[in-house]
């Protein structure tokens, strides 16, 4: 839904949730420079962050990536 609009920030859609009708509201959580400090070159991250989540896969983003959504449901 938000790569059919690259330059949108936020959108709103009807949906349903549970049986209840509303508004969903979508909001993109955007890359920026200072998460690269932790998301960015995996070699380059932070020992902290290395020995703190060895399972971590949220490394080798660049600003301005997508790097995921908020989503909030307004029942009607």
């Amino acid at each position: 839904m938000m790569l059919e609009h690259p330059s949108a920030m936020g959108l709103w859609v009807r949906s349903e949730l549970g049986g209840q009708s509303g508004m969903r509201y979508f909001r993109r959580i955007v890359v920026e420079e200072a998460c690269l400090a932790c998301h960015g070159a995996k070699d380059a991250r932070p020992q902290f962050i290395k020995d703190g989540y060895p399972e971590d896969r949220a490394f080798d983003f660049e600003a301005g990536d997508l790097r995921g959504l908020y989503s909030v449901f307004v029942p009607d």
